[in-house]
C-alpha cells in the first residue's frame, strides 16, 4: 500500500515515487539513477542521490592505448628481436608501443604483434596522399595498413582526422590486396541523428541511395578532401592533374555505401568502415561483425563525446565495447585520438563546449 498510489499522476511518475517512498523508509539510503528529474526529487526529500556512473571503472576514457617503455639508446637495436616480457610487460597482440630513449630523447613507435615489436616506418606513411600529422595518427594509419590485423577501433574527438585517415587506409590497403574477392571499400554510418527524430531514414525523400546520402556526408567530405590534397600534390610536383567527381572517384575505387538496416542475412567482404559507432549498441556490433567474411578488414570509428542515441551511454555503446576488447583480444587493435587537426574553431569547441 503505497501512499503515492493515491496521486493522480502518470504511471511512470507513480513508479518513481514508489521507489523514493521505499528509499525514505531506510535510514541513510542513496538513490542511484541517471534520471536527473528523479535525482532532484530525491534530494528535495532529503535523500542522498548520485548518478550510476560515479564510481564506474569500465570507462574506456581511462584506458591507455599507447604503452610507453623507457630505454637507453644503446637498447634500440634490440627492439625488433625483443618480446614484451623482456621489459616486464604483458601486451595483447596489436598493441601500440612507444619507446623513449631517456638519454637522447628519441622516440621509436612500434606495433606489438605475435613475433615481437615491429618498428613503424613513418617515412613510408608520410609519402601517402593523406599524411599523418601526429603520433596518434601514425599509430592509426599503421594499423589500417597492417594485413595481420582484422579489426581496428579508433575513438577520436571531432576533427581528429578519423574519416580521412580511414579513407586513405582503405585505398592503400585495397590497392595492395592480392585477393580480388575481398577488394572494394564499404562504408556504413549509423543513422541515428543528433536529436532530430523527424530525420530518421524512413522520413527522408528519395530512394535508398538518396536517403543514405544524407547520412554519409562525412564520406563524401573525406573523398573531396582526398582529391583536393592529391591535386595540390600534383601541382607542387608538376605532375598531371587528375580531375574526377566524387561519384567517379567512388566508382573507380569501388567505394560502396551499405545500409545498416538491411544487413540481416548479408555477407560483407573487403575493407569495411563503420562510422559514428558510438551510436550503435552491442547488439548492432554482433549484427554487423557476424556478417564479415574471413580475409576482410573492419575499421570502427566514432567519438565517445557525441552520443545521440537516447538509450546509450559512454559505457555501453558499440564503440566503447570494441575499445575494451582491443585491450584483451588478439584480433582487435585500438587507438584514441585526442588532438583536433581540423582548425582552431573546432579545437575550441571540443575543449570548451
Amino acid at each position: 500500500d503505497y501512499k503515492v498510489s493515491q496521486m493522480k499522476e502518470h504511471q511512470n511518475i507513480i513508479n518513481d515515487r514508489k521507489i523514493l517512498e521505499i528509499a525514505k523508509s531506510f535510514k541513510g539510503a542513496t538513490v542511484i539513477s541517471n534520471d536527473i528529474a528523479m535525482r532532484i526529487r530525491a534530494r528535495s526529500l532529503k535523500l542522498k542521490s548520485e548518478p550510476l556512473q560515479k564510481h564506474r571503472h569500465d570507462d574506456v576514457e581511462n584506458l591507455e592505448f599507447i604503452e610507453v617503455i623507457h630505454i637507453n639508446s644503446n637498447q634500440k637495436e634490440f627492439i625488433p628481436s625483443a618480446k614484451d616480457v623482456d621489459f616486464g610487460k604483458k601486451f595483447s597482440l596489436f598493441t601500440n608501443v612507444e619507446f623513449i630513449c631517456d638519454d637522447t630523447g628519441e622516440h621509436v613507435l612500434c606495433l606489438y604483434k605475435h613475433d615481437g615489436f615491429h618498428i613503424i616506418d613513418d617515412k613510408r606513411l608520410r609519402k601517402l596522399v593523406v599524411k599523418p600529422r601526429n603520433k596518434e595518427q601514425i599509430f592509426f594509419l599503421n594499423m589500417l595498413l597492417d594485413k595481420d590485423l582484422p579489426i581496428v577501433v579508433c575513438a577520436g574527438v571531432t576533427g581528429s582526422g578519423k574519416n580521412l585517415l580511414s579513407l586513405q587506409g582503405a585505398l592503400k590497403y585495397t590497392q595492395n590486396s592480392t585477393n580480388k574477392l575481398h577488394s572494394g571499400v564499404k562504408y556504413c554510418r549509423n543513422t541515428i541523428t543528433a536529436g532530430d527524430s523527424e530525420a530518421q531514414l524512413g522520413f527522408l525523400k528519395g530512394d535508398e541511395a538518396a536517403k543514405l546520402g544524407v547520412f554519409t556526408y562525412p564520406l563524401y567530405d573525406a573523398v573531396t578532401t582526398y582529391v583536393e590534397i592529391e591535386q595540390e600534390d600534383a601541382i607542387a610536383n608538376k605532375k598531371a592533374i587528375s580531375i574526377s567527381s566524387t561519384k567517379d572517384f567512388m566508382e573507380e575505387h569501388g567505394i560502396e555505401i551499405i545500409n545498416i538496416n538491411q544487413m540481416r542475412g548479408a555477407n560483407l567482404s573487403g575493407f569495411l568502415i563503420f562510422d559514428e559507432w558510438q551510436n550503435s549498441s552491442a547488439s548492432v556490433n554482433k549484427l554487423m561483425l557476424t556478417r564479415i567474411i574471413e580475409g576482410s578488414k573492419v575499421v570502427i570509428i566514432g567519438d565517445l563525446h557525441q552520443i545521440d542515441h537516447p538509450h546509450l551511454s559512454k559505457y555501453n555503446n558499440g564503440l566503447a565495447v570494441m575499445l575494451k576488447h582491443a585491450k584483451t583480444s588478439d584480433i582487435v587493435g585500438g587507438v584514441t585520438m585526442s588532438r583536433v587537426v581540423r582548425g582552431r574553431i573546432a579545437a575550441f569547441a571540443d575543449a570548451n563546449l
